[in-house]
């Protein structure tokens, strides 16, 4: 198969309300759309979307890269060998999200080309993902009523913003919720790199009978949270602490850390992140697929990489209902909690607005 041509073009998508997170607020998401395209006319979409304050480059910045893409890559020849595919972009595309929108795009190409090119190299996938549904900081009985509204949903993990200024409000509420909706549901906290490891630790002893998940980032430095794993039987979670694949495959054969939340977007790359996958289960570590706010298009390729994860905990995938709009009707709407997932309709056929 011969890549014939490259093309992107720009989106702009806004949210229902500011996402903020210490000192970035977003209020739009802007990014690129990327197609790749074979001599037979068959098109792989991908995204390429950097997020303001997470991501290292700038909208700019991968535009650019995107550019040298299409100059380096237009015309080579690929095979339909997953390998293959990976070295092809091995060393040569330097910036997370452009790697995450190529890698994308290329993969969903191939699967086009060659209808059996998904079930030869993923025979194991799950056609249903579990998704968590994210709870923000608010009053006790709002937080309550969010909950309780998402269990009718269907949703089965509740993920709570927790990180008050009085730490027992976090705790009152913990409470409460759990003495409203029982303990058939799975509850994980994110702090939000809210507290020192003296304090991480003596609030999670303290939360330790309410059954929780895991905490996500409970300290400002990372190794204030080894030290957390270490002194509580909470399990810890990392997410915006990871900044590259390097350390994801450090945190996996060398530490207490049992969950690892991928943003695919941000930490760079699609098959590096199948591989990840792979490697997790080896070192019985659970990774934990998190949109980055992508649109219909990205957030679809972390769909199929939720799917090839072998354990049960939910993902990251809830986002839809934060847009306004969306570049095209989403193929993978939540239902119920849970993502339906069919190798046999992937990649989606997307229509575009």
């Amino acid at each position: 198969m011969t890549i014939k041509e490259i093309s992107y073009f720009p989106f702009s998508l806004t949210l229902k309300s500011p996402f903020n997170y210490f000192s970035s607020v977003i209020n739009e998401r802007h990014g690129f759309i990327l197609k790749c395209y074979d001599e037979k006319g068959n098109v792989g979409f991908g995204e390429c979307s950097p997020l303001p304050g997470f991501s290292k480059e700038t909208l700019n910045d991968a535009e650019n890269e995107i550019k040298n893409i299409i100059s380096q890559f237009t015309g080579k020849n690929v095979l339909p060998d997953f390998n293959e595919l990976k070295s092809l972009s091995t060393g040569t595309i330097n910036l997370a999200s452009v790697r995450y929108g190529f890698e994308q795009s290329l993969f969903n190409l191939i699967a086009k080309a060659d209808s059996s090119f998904i079930t030869r190299n993923f025979p194991d996938h799950k056609n249903y993902i579990d998704v968590n549904a994210v709870i923000g900081i608010d009053e006790v009985e709002s937080v309550i009523t969010k909950v309780k509204t998402k269990l009718m949903d269907g949703y089965k993990t509740i993920k709570l913003k927790i990180g008050r200024e009085d730490p027992f409000d976090d705790f009152y509420l913990i409470v409460t919720i759990r003495d409203s909706i029982g303990f058939d549901y799975k509850l994980r906290l994110d702090a939000n790199k809210k507290w020192s490891a003296d304090e991480a630790i003596e609030y999670l002893n303290r939360l330790f009978e309410f059954d929780i998940e895991y905490i996500e980032e409970p300290c400002e430095f990372v190794p204030s949270t080894f030290r957390t794993c270490e002194e509580t039987q909470i399990p810890a979670a990392l997410d915006e602490s990871i900044e590259s694949i390097d350390q994801v495959r450090d945190l996996m054969n060398s530490s207490a850390i049992q969950f690892i939340v991928l943003k695919p977007m941000i930490i760079g790359g699609f098959f590096t992140v199948v591989d990840l996958i792979k490697e997790s289960d080896k070192a019985n570590k659970k990774i934990i697929i998190s949109s980055a706010f992508e649109s219909a298009i990205g957030k679809s390729g972390l769909v199929f990489l939720s799917s090839l994860t072998q354990h049960s905990s939910a993902h990251g995938l809830d986002t839809s209902e934060f847009f306004v709009n969306n570049i095209c009707d989403d193929p993978y709407p939540v239902h119920g909690g849970k993502i339906k997932f069919d190798t046999a309709n992937y990649p989606p056929n997307f229509s575009l607005q």
